[in-house]
């Protein structure tokens, strides 16, 4: 029996880094929204150990692969004594701010519950994804959510229309804990401290999320991303990006996560596509025209493959 799925890549609509926790990490407040880019793990069966293989030279085939450690972790949980062999079809840019590694672990979860027969709800599920990766519960909770504690506070939020958005990837890897790291020493703690989302008065940002759908249009003016400056001063191309992007005729425009990718909104697919091509015509970046999602792949998409 093999299963196959698709493992979508995210966006952060904003992401504000609050203060650092005492286990190392930071607490942030992010929307993320889930687009149509996707990476495809097939799994199957075998008698025993875990076994990785992938069309990508840039991530790593054992232990030191987060696909490896979520089997791992699900494995020894379950006392599954049966095995997989998992291949991954990397079409999201690794450490480029999209979250494909998360999502991978994310998927394998979903996956190998069902194909291990293990029965676990999506509580057990998103503690082992917890442990993994701080964006690893946000995959296994919903397409559009709003996150905060280090990422494993999930509240998936109800989405409007589908948008369509421009990624933008010079080809730069990011390092997470680096950019984390760096903020720290670029602001004063008592700024990492304000809580943005929350302040009292009329401007309180996250009260116009209760029960509100999402829809990327309409929150354009809230795009911000915390990080963007110190990956942009040590990468001077991210603002390059920004006002080609803007230039382009963009909604709103942001990096997102870590980076180095900035995304556009545009107002509909023709004119992401026509913005799309004439990036790709300019410059050698990676980029894509996708769309947000509006239902989770890891259900549906899940299916058997018969080879």
């Amino acid at each position: 029996m093999r299963l196959r799925v698709k493992s979508p890549a995210k966006v952060n609509i904003f992401l504000r880094v609050l203060d650092k926790r005492e286990d190392g990490y930071h607490n942030i407040q992010s929307i993320m929204q889930m687009v149509d880019l996707y990476d495809i793990l097939t799994f199957e069966k075998s008698s025993a150990g875990i076994a990785l293989a992938s069309n990508s030279k840039d991530i790593p085939l054992d232990s030191d692969n987060i696909v490896f450690r979520a089997a791992e972790l699900l494995k020894e949980k379950g006392m599954v004594r049966e095995g997989v062999s998992i291949y991954i079809e990397k079409n999201i840019p690794v450490s480029a701010g999209l979250g494909g590694g998360s999502s991978n672990a994310a998927a394998t979860l979903m996956t190998l519950n069902r194909l291990w027969g293990l029965g676990y709800g999506m509580h057990e599920l998103s503690s082992i994804g917890g442990r993994l990766g701080s964006d690893v519960p946000f995959f296994l909770g919903g397409v559009a959510s709003f996150v905060e504690g280090r990422g494993e506070i999930v509240y998936p939020l109800r989405t409007g229309r589908n948008r369509w958005l421009v990624l933008v990837n010079p080809g730069i890897k990011v390092s997470t804990s680096w950019s984390y790291n760096r903020i720290d020493e670029v602001r004063g703690t008592s700024e990492t401290k304000t809580n943005w989302l929350t302040k009292t008065g009329k401007d309180n940002k996250l009260q116009k999320f209760n029960g509100f759908k999402l829809d990327l249009i309409e929150v354009s003016s809230l795009m911000q991303n915390d990080l963007e400056e110190i990956t942009a001063r040590q990468n001077r191309v991210i603002e390059e990006i920004r006002e080609e992007l803007k230039s382009l005729d963009a909604k709103g425009v942001v990096m997102s996560g870590s980076g180095a990718t900035v995304f556009g909104i545009f107002s509909n697919k023709e004119e992401a596509r026509t913005a799309a091509n004439k990036l790709i015509s300019k410059r050698p970046w990676k980029v894509w025209a996708v769309k947000t999602l509006s239902k989770s792949p890891f259900m549906p998409a899940l299916r058997q493959v018969d080879y």
